[in-house]
Order: C-alpha cells, then sequence, then structure tokens
C-alpha cells in the first residue's frame, strides 16, 4: 500500500496501526516519513474521530501531510498520512482513486487483525486445554509423595521404641518423599513464572560436567539403585546459559526416567558437541 500510493501519488506514506485502544507511534515500518509529535498529535486526533485531517484540510491544518482513517464498516484500524512533494490539493480524481487505496487497506487490515484474532482465540483454546491436563497430572504427581511422607510418619510414630534400621529406613522415605514433593511445587511456580513472562535468564559461562554433577546429586536418593552411566568428555568448552534453570531441566528428566522406567533400568546421562552445538541426552530403559 505504502509503494503504491507513494508511487500513483508522488508522496511520501505513513501508516499507524492501533497499539490495543489507541494509536501506536511509532509508523509501520513500511512508512516512507517519520510522524513528529505534532503529525502524531493530528493522527491521534483523526483515530478519535474518524475524519481526515491535517495538510489541506480545514483540521489542524498545520500538519506536514494528510492523515486519512483507515475505516472498516466495523471500525477504525489505523491512519494513513499522505505528504505529496508537489504544494497544492488532490483534484477529485485523484482524491477517489485515493480513497479506494485507502478503503482497500483498511479491508485488508481488518481481515489481517481477525485471521490474528480468530488465532489467538484457538491458543486460548488450546492453554485451557493443556491447562486441565496439567492440572489433573500435577494432582496425581502430588498424591504420591504426600501419601508416602503420611503413611511412613504413621508407621513411625508406631515405631517408637522399635527397630533403629526400620526406623532410619521410615525417615530416609519421609525425606525423599518431602524433596519430591519440594521439587514438584518448585515446578508449579517456575511455570507460573514462565506464563506470566517474569522469567530472564542469567547467562554464565559454565561447565557442563558440572551441571549435570549437581542435577544427578539432587535425584540421588532415586538413583541408589538404578546402574547409571555419565559421559562427559574431559575437553567440553565452556558453555554460555542459565545454571539453575538447566539444572532443573536435567533434575525433571532424571526425574522421569526414574519414576516411569523399570526400576532396574540403566540411565545414562552424554553431553558432546555435534558441529557448533552441544548436545545434552538423558536415556533409560524404557
Amino acid at each position: 500500500g505504502v509503494s503504491q500510493i507513494g508511487r500513483v501519488f508522488d508522496a511520501e506514506v505513513a501508516i499507524l496501526l492501533p497499539k490495543g485502544e489507541h494509536l501506536g507511534r511509532q509508523p509501520h515500518m513500511a512508512s516512507t516519513f517519520g510522524v513528529d509529535d505534532k503529525d502524531f498529535a493530528v493522527a491521534a486526533w483523526v483515530f478519535e474521530h474518524g475524519k481526515r485531517a491535517g495538510r489541506n484540510t480545514s483540521t489542524l491544518s498545520q500538519a506536514s501531510a494528510q492523515f486519512l482513517p483507515l475505516q472498516t464498516p466495523s471500525r477504525i484500524v489505523g491512519v494513513i498520512g499522505i505528504r505529496t512533494r508537489k504544494p497544492g490539493q488532490l483534484n477529485f480524481d485523484q482524491e477517489q482513486l485515493l480513497e479506494t487505496f485507502v478503503n482497500q487497506i483498511g479491508l485488508v487490515i481488518e481481515r489481517e487483525l481477525l485471521d490474528e484474532a480468530a488465532e489467538q482465540s484457538l491458543m486460548h483454546r488450546e492453554s485451557e486445554r493443556l491447562y486441565a491436563a496439567l492440572l489433573n497430572s500435577i494432582s496425581h504427581e502430588l498424591r504420591t509423595p504426600i501419601a508416602t511422607i503420611t503413611g511412613a510418619a504413621g508407621l513411625l510414630a508406631t515405631q517408637a521404641d522399635g527397630d533403629r534400621r526400620v526406623r532410619a529406613e521410615l525417615v530416609r522415605s519421609i525425606q525423599s518423599a518431602a524433596s519430591r514433593l519440594n521439587r514438584l511445587v518448585a515446578n508449579l511456580l517456575d511455570m507460573s513464572r514462565l506464563d506470566a513472562g517474569r522469567v530472564k535468564l542469567k547467562l554464565d559461562w559454565c561447565d557442563v560436567g558440572e551441571v549435570i554433577g549437581v542435577a544427578a546429586q539432587r535425584v540421588e536418593d532415586c538413583l541408589l539403585h538404578r546402574p547409571i552411566t555419565i559421559d562427559v568428555p574431559p575437553d567440553l568448552p565452556l558453555v554460555q546459559m542459565d545454571f539453575a534453570l538447566m539444572e532443573q531441566v536435567l533434575v525433571n528428566l532424571l526425574d522421569n526416567a526414574c519414576n516411569y522406567s523399570p526400576a532396574a533400568a540403566p540411565i545414562g546421562i552424554e553431553a558432546f558437541v555435534d558441529e557448533s552445538r552441544l548436545v545434552i541426552t538423558v536415556t533409560d530403559g524404557g
């Protein structure tokens, strides 16, 4: 639209689109002239009132360009500014042609906005579906450590004078379940922060072997009775990453491997460089 209007009318053209309920301050990147504060005030008036204003009009004529509303039958979807290089007004035929251009551009922008709204609605419905599935899954995940803690604590209460080894085993079960419960709650909090866009990466140069080692140590209780292999070449370069978040990724993968593969199945962790990428893999036996 900018290119065609600029060529046909020998003019510079700027298009401003709305942001929320108000007109955006910055012209679209295709625009061929900048909009200063005085011109933007005129454009904002046009967006609010749905009438042309600015140069060669009777309203706010001090502007450097004429601004017209990009109007559709249902709403105003933006404002277009026309700054002709030749002085004087457009003739009747030119005005009619410009009106046709403006109407067509408005209709196309509205179609794009409707497509975007439909896509957002689809994403929202999918998000709601995933939220329900996640809630069901989390509810199940939370019950397991809570049941373990409750059961072990009940047995511990009846074992006041019981076997020391039995009491120690019950205490370990409670500690392990509490640690798992803590991880689940931490993951829920992290997910809410991600969803709200409040997570900022803290990038540092990290030793991959150290990240893997710390993650494995955090889930050592569930790895006690499994064969585990860690293959990290000593010459791996340092990699820029968020240590805490990458550690959490590995903890989640290892936790899943422990909970959803056979009890004695081996678990392997490997890190290597593939061309210009660092690859970390977690594999299990099921």
